[in-house]
């Protein structure tokens, strides 16, 4: 390993500091990330996934009724491959890592 940036890729205008998580599995990276260009405390509203091999995005899931995801860590499960987590209001999701419904 020669510690060389194999891709960099602007998936979105930012991360909220309050709420920065990135997590691989099944070939794609995914962190929450923040589309707007205001930043602010108080979590993100999108969870978006990369390509590992090129950095290209492949979906975005919006947190519905303009929630936020806060502290965003999800947990990998299977049947089908998907990642689960709760919203900042304790509401849980599961997104599937195939196409991000």
């Amino acid at each position: 390993a020669s510690g060389e940036t194999l891709w960099q890729t602007k998936a979105a205008s930012g991360q909220n500091p309050d709420a920065s998580s990135v997590m691989a599995r099944s070939g794609m990276v995914l962190a929450a990330m923040e589309p707007s260009d205001i930043m602010k405390v108080g979590g993100n509203t999108q969870v978006v996934a990369l390509n590992s091999t090129d950095g290209h995005v492949l979906w975005r899931w919006t947190v519905p009724d303009g929630k936020s995801v806060y502290n965003w860590i999800g947990s990998f499960v299977d049947g089908p491959p998907s990642i689960v987590f709760s919203n900042s209001q304790g509401r849980p999701y599961r997104i599937r890592l195939c196409d991000g419904t």
